[in-house]
């Protein structure tokens, strides 16, 4: 089977264990990626290293 994968189910795969993460790494699948793939997944991981640093710095100063 053929399938597309974009940025946002790479880095789902990547951070959790999953059935999408299983998926991505088997045998019977051809996985084909637009050519903007890395480009995509690296403002992912940009956005996610900021959220994380932002809630570190205003949990002190906010309680929820």
């Amino acid at each position: 089977m053929r399938l597309v994968l974009d940025a946002n189910i790479l880095f789902a795969a990547l951070i959790k264990d999953s059935l999408t993460a299983e998926l991505i790494i088997t045998d019977e699948l051809q996985l084909y990626a637009p050519e903007f793939l890395l480009d995509e997944f690296a403002i992912l991981s940009l956005i996610s290293i900021f959220q994380t640093y932002f809630l570190k710095i205003t949990k002190n100063k906010y309680k929820y």
